[in-house]
């Protein structure tokens, strides 16, 4: 787990330091943004770190594969039916 967060860290940080907006700002503001993210992908609240989820550099086989975890282990899991609840009742 730890080398994906280690990677997604580095991803995110490339990707941060391409935006013009971002560049302008001062150091610090930048390195206290990098800590609270990095904070809050070491968080084991799903609602906390996915924010944070390149989800469209994502495929399945790239963050499933090291957890050994399967789509339908991951659709049986407390948090998706919370999930699902949440969405059917707000529809």
């Amino acid at each position: 787990m730890a080398a994906i967060r280690d990677r997604l860290l580095m991803t995110l940080e490339r990707s941060r330091s391409s935006y013009e907006i971002i560049k302008m700002l001062p150091k610090e503001t930048k390195d206290r943004a990098m800590r609270e993210i990095a904070d809050a992908t070491a968080s084991e609240d799903f609602e906390t770190f996915y924010p944070f989820l390149d989800m469209k550099n994502q495929r399945p086989g790239d963050y499933l594969a090291p957890l050994n975890l399967k789509y339908l282990d991951l659709a049986r899991t407390e948090w998706m039916r919370r999930a699902i609840a949440t969405v059917l009742g707000a529809a």
